[in-house]
């Protein structure tokens, strides 16, 4: 009853909309009533047709939310069995040597794949795009290897793997793969590629590796070349001796203008101390001029007041990144776990703008010594009395 009630209310809504569109203006009751008797069958027939393309939408939708429930469905039922079968070992098994045997391996449901190995070579690299999620490749080899866009690895297990001149594309999944104990040399993992929750316990990290780290667990694993990684970058400027060094030198740096102000202030009031004898012993004749602290320190020069506000500016910007940056060190420290890319990879550009502005305070500072060191200072060596 409530529905029919509804539909009716939306069916007068739909004919004095209409009535509007037609007439180009409000009509009144009468006016409402005639054009109804001359255009009720049209705006019927219409309303009809409406209807049976609303009701032509919903069928599809559901078709499609039903279709989708049925996919998910399979999916799950399909990934329940990888898991459940992905370290037994099958029978008269043999290990995969090529693509074409690995992609029948992921489309029959097996997912118990250790000892794979795949080479191409330095001119033909091998390209692998299938659904291998969950599959157990460990002690595997891959060598010239491109693992494309279309690539699901995600919860894949690679547990002493070796992988050489391999390079993982934007778009692939390796979301919470198990990398422990396995060994890289010459790896590229685009920026774009998934690897958020993948563990790297124990792994090798050897020569040419470049990954950017999402979350990743790398308790225990060595680097035999510097890491480049943009994390690695941020955390060693903000943590261990680059602290402590750009600490001292400002605080030498603000030191010294702190000893200068006491020095003027020390001056003042000797000064003010001083005796004037006015008979036949020595007169002390004192000429005094008035200088400003801010002169007295900075001297004439507004190169030193730069020097110091970008000082200020430049430290002042290391405390924000530093506030940042060392919750993320504490929490990689306690946990094992790099931060989140996107709890950093935001300051990245604002630490290259603070060392830009570090190498120009030091280059303008370096220039003000050097100018410190062309004055020739003038240096009494005897005072004598002007009358004998």
């Amino acid at each position: 009853m409530v529905n029919v009630i509804k539909q009716e209310i939306e069916l007068e809504k739909y004919l004095r909309n209409k009535c509007f569109e037609c007439l180009g203006r409000r009509c009144t009751e009468n006016e409402y009533e005639e054009w109804l008797k001359e255009h009720y069958e049209q705006i019927k027939e219409e309303s009809k047709e409406r209807e049976k393309i609303e009701e032509e939408a919903r069928i599809k939708k559901e078709e499609a939310r039903i279709k989708k429930e049925e996919t998910r469905r399979q999916r799950e039922s399909l990934l329940v069995g990888r898991l459940d079968c992905r370290n037994i070992l099958p029978e008269n098994y043999n290990p995969v040597l090529d693509t074409s045997t690995l992609d029948k391996r992921s489309n029959s449901g097996s997912s118990y794949a250790e000892r794979t190995k795949i080479r191409g070579d330095e001119n033909a690299y091998i390209d692998i795009d299938f659904d291998l999620e969950l599959f157990n490749l460990s002690n595997s080899d891959f060598k010239y290897v491109r693992f494309k866009k279309e690539c699901n690895l995600n919860r894949a297990v690679f547990k002493k793997s070796r992988f050489s001149h391999v390079i993982f594309e934007e778009g692939v999944d390796l979301s919470e793969a198990d990398f422990e104990d396995a060994e890289f040399h010459d790896v590229k993992f685009s920026r774009e590629c998934n690897i958020k929750g993948a563990a790297f316990r124990f792994v090798k990290f050897r020569r040419d590796v470049s990954i950017e780290f999402d979350r990743n667990y790398i308790a225990n694993a060595t680097f035999d070349s510097k890491r480049s990684d943009v994390w690695v970058k941020l955390s060693l400027s903000y943590a261990g001796i680059w602290q402590y060094v750009n600490i001292t030198l400002s605080g030498l740096y603000f030191g010294a203008i702190l000893l200068k102000l006491y020095f003027l202030k020390a001056l003042s009031i000797i000064y003010s101390s001083i005796i004037k004898y006015d008979d036949d012993a020595l007169l002390w004749q004192v000429e005094t001029i008035e200088v400003s602290a801010l002169k007295f320190v900075f001297g004439e020069q507004n190169l030193s007041i730069a020097i110091a506000v970008l000082i200020l500016i430049y430290q002042s910007l290391r405390l924000f990144l530093t506030t940042k940056i060392s919750p993320l060190i504490e929490d990689e420290k306690r946990s094992g776990y790099t931060p989140d890319r996107d709890s950093y990879i935001g300051y990245s550009f604002l630490n290259f703008l603070i060392k830009m502005l570090g190498i120009v305070v030091l280059a303008l500072f370096s220039y003000e010594i050097w100018e410190l060191f062309q004055i020739k200072l003038v240096i009494p060596i005897s005072i004598g009395d002007n009358g004998d």
